[in-house]
């Protein structure tokens, strides 16, 4: 009896039933606490691993810039600028991350190739090829898989009798490259063949392509197609064009007008006609004839995005009067021995052009301009040259310089290059008449541009079709020497136009802004 008592005293008692739910609750709470160590040792490396992975492509993508060695320097980049560490996994015993045994580098000319598993010959961009690295435009960063200890799986894989697994963490990141024009003129020319280089001075003869069968070749000139997304600013100077205008509006305008152009490719604009890409060009030399004289007279429009150039000593005669404004070509210095003491000349082309020695090409001249020079001082400066040594010629003249550093002088010295024209009775004053600033302050490089140029002799065909995305082979700041004109057909347009330097990333000089942007950025 006393047996059974003391079991149903046993049964009924309550006292240290407390102890079970602590055991429970504890063991439970240092399963958490060591699942969560695990968890965080696990998820602080992929952290790690994923930093690492954007910050090499990232500096790999920044080095995609179209040329023949932007792979090599790309591969260069990541292993010598990017060092890191990773604290848990086990894979190096110092723990650094560095060097291309932590990571495999794969280039691609389009993201959609990177969609499918990596290796396959077809989609990636072979690192050994100068063609290649012309295309590669996006890298992607696979960083070699880490094991990390996790001491709590160990210990339940020791009680289970299970073999014990490290966690394996990897990471994966793709970055990409554009450089980016802003506020460029939307149009692009040929490079000379096949260097596809231009030097500061050397004067080029741009002759619109007219279609048809023509090739095209170093020299030709078109207009680029204005992207829907990157187009006119609505702010801009063109904001108001009517629709079909924007690039003849592009063309004229005097302030940025916000388009933007991927060095990656551009497309062409076929249809602006000769009389509309002569006249929007034109304004820049106080001429608003034709469908330019929008620009000058309808109150849509600010005149000062579309005033000319402070300095118009071109060897044409402009003339407002009321609403409108008249141009016409100086009379000739000299006719029969008889010398018209009014007459101006504009800035000379290479004396190649005219007859005296051969130019690399057609369109392309060599920078020597030394005896049009001279009739340019002899005519406009009244410049002596029959003594041994010149007479007549300004201290401040830049007599070795190129075309564009004499206009830079001009503008530096108005004051006197309008004393010597008025003293000789010319009919230019160098100033603008039709259409000056009303602010009294003309943009010095109104007659600056920045043009896309291409390598036509390799994208003939897209430009014929007058479709595809033809990569940029470099932006080039040019100076316009002289009106625009017809090439005496009807059919083409001629631009005579100076290289002043091949534009890099930031603030060019002229045109309508030409700023360059690097686009570096990670798409995952």
């Amino acid at each position: 009896m006393k047996l059974a008592h003391n079991i149903r005293t046993l049964c009924r008692s309550e006292e240290g039933a407390i102890m079970v739910f602590v055991a429970v609750c504890l063991s439970l709470l240092l399963g958490m606490a060591a699942l969560a160590f695990d968890f965080g040792r696990v998820t602080t490396t992929q952290s790690e691993l994923q930093s690492f992975a954007d910050n090499v492509a990232l500096a790999a993508a920044g080095e995609l810039d179209g040329h023949s060695d932007s792979i090599t320097r790309a591969t260069r980049a990541a292993a010598n600028v990017i060092n890191d560490r990773q604290t848990f996994g086990i894979r190096n015993k110092d723990q650094t991350l560095s060097g291309s045994t932590d990571y495999q580098l794969q280039f691609y000319e389009a993201p959609a190739n990177m969609d499918v598993e990596p290796g396959q010959p077809e989609d990636l961009l072979d690192v050994a090829d100068a063609d290649s690295a012309r295309k590669a435009a996006f890298v992607r960063v696979s960083v070699v898989a880490h094991e990390v200890d996790t001491p709590l799986a160990a210990a339940m894989a020791s009680l289970l009798d299970h073999p014990y697994q490290f966690a394996s963490v990897h990471a994966e990141a793709v970055a990409g490259f554009t450089l980016v024009a802003c506020d460029i003129t939307p149009m692009f020319f040929c490079l000379p063949q096949p260097s596809l280089e231009v030097t500061q001075g050397q004067l080029i003869k741009m002759v619109s392509q007219g279609g048809g069968s023509e090739a095209w070749g170093p020299g030709n000139f078109g207009f680029l197609a204005v992207s829907d997304v990157l187009g006119i600013d609505q702010a801009g100077a063109c904001q108001n064009a009517p629709p079909g205008q924007e690039d003849s509006c592009a063309l004229a305008a005097s302030q940025a007008v916000s388009q933007c152009f991927s060095q990656r490719g551009v497309e062409t604009s076929p249809g602006l006609s000769i009389g509309n890409m002569i006249a929007g060009f034109n304004t820049r030399f106080d001429q608003y004839a034709a469908s330019a004289g929008q620009f000058r007279n309808e109150m849509k429009y600010d005149v000062d995005n579309f005033a000319a150039a402070p300095n118009v000593l071109d060897g044409w005669i402009t003339t407002a009067s009321g609403g409108s404004c008249s141009t016409e070509p100086s009379p000739p210095y000299e006719v029969d021995g008889e010398i018209d003491p009014t007459a101006t000349v504009g800035l000379p082309i290479d004396d190649c052009f005219t007859g005296v020695g051969s130019c690399p090409s057609s369109r392309i001249g060599d920078g020597d301009f030394s005896a049009g020079l001279q009739n340019y001082l002899a005519v406009n400066y009244g410049a002596d040259y029959s003594g041994e040594t010149p007479a007549g010629i300004p201290a401040w003249f830049p007599q070795n310089g190129t075309r564009h550093e004499i206009y830079k002088a001009e503008l530096a010295n108005q004051a006197s290059l309008q004393a010597i024209l008025a003293a000789a009775g010319k009919a230019e004053s160098s100033l603008p008449s039709c259409q000056p600033p009303s602010t009294g302050s003309a943009n010095p490089n109104r007659r600056v541009i920045v043009a896309a140029g291409i390598d036509c002799a390799t994208y003939e065909s897209e430009l014929n079709g007058g479709s595809g995305v033809i990569p940029v082979s470099k932006f080039v700041e040019l100076f316009l020497i002289r009106p625009s004109e017809s090439d005496g057909t009807g059919a083409n347009a001629v631009i005579y136009a100076e290289v002043i330097r091949t534009v890099e990333s930031g603030p060019a000089s002229g045109g309508t802004g030409g700023i360059l942007h690097d686009v570096v950025q990670l798409y995952r």
